[in-house]
């Protein structure tokens, strides 16, 4: 059986408020080689021996600022 290794991390920011949910979505820069202009969820690569839960607190932080109240983890790979 073949093992999937994923080194990307992906963070889904939403708000509750007044019975409606809000999700932030970040748009890719047009300069970017890969997906320009392309709307997605907090993404980044993990660093080396880091964990996954490291990075999607570390991105979260370096690309939008915030702090999450709370914090789980979906057992999901995107693809």
């Amino acid at each position: 059986m073949s093992i999937i290794v994923c080194r990307i991390v992906e963070v889904c920011v939403f708000r509750s408020m007044n019975d409606r949910h809000e999700y932030l979505m970040l748009k890719r820069s047009p300069d970017e080689t890969i997906y320009p202009n392309l709307w997605q969820f907090v993404s980044g690569s993990l660093d080396e021996g880091e964990q996954a839960t490291t990075a999607a607190l570390r991105e979260l932080t370096e690309e939008t600022g915030l702090a999450p109240k709370r914090f789980w983890i979906v057992p999901h790979v995107n693809t």
